[in-house]
């Protein structure tokens, strides 16, 4: 059970669940979990939807999420952009320089580097 729980529970990171990344939709519980929920709904006077009004929720749940996710992206780009045009690296640019040639020691921790040409 705790397996499950933690495949539908929606997660602050992706703003979903798992399970719905996954298969585009809710997640329903086990078969053999069924009688046990509907024992908890009677017992504390729940009210349970008709499967027409469940299935319009669920549409507008999606209408939702996918405006959600639409916004999510857009502002990811944006930010990408921005880091892009500050200079911060991206996957296709070098993340190092070199190589270099330790030429003196300056200091306990530092050094003075030149490239293969002898420059610095």
């Amino acid at each position: 059970m705790a397996l499950w729980a933690d495949k539908i529970i929606v997660k602050k990171a992706i703003g979903t669940s798992p399970f719905q990344s996954v298969y585009r939709s809710k997640a329903r519980m086990p078969k053999n979990n069924l009688l046990h929920v509907y024992k908890f709904i009677h017992e504390n006077d729940l009210e349970m939807l008709d499967p027409l009004e469940e299935r319009m929720e669920m549409l507008a749940e999606l209408d939702e999420s996918r405006e959600d996710a639409h916004r999510k992206n857009l502002k990811l780009q944006k930010k990408n952009a921005i880091a892009q045009d500050k200079g911060k690296h991206g996957k296709v640019e070098a993340l190092w320089l070199g190589p270099f040639v330790v030429t003196e020691k300056n200091g306990e921790d530092s050094y003075f580097l030149t490239d293969m040409n002898g420059e610095m």
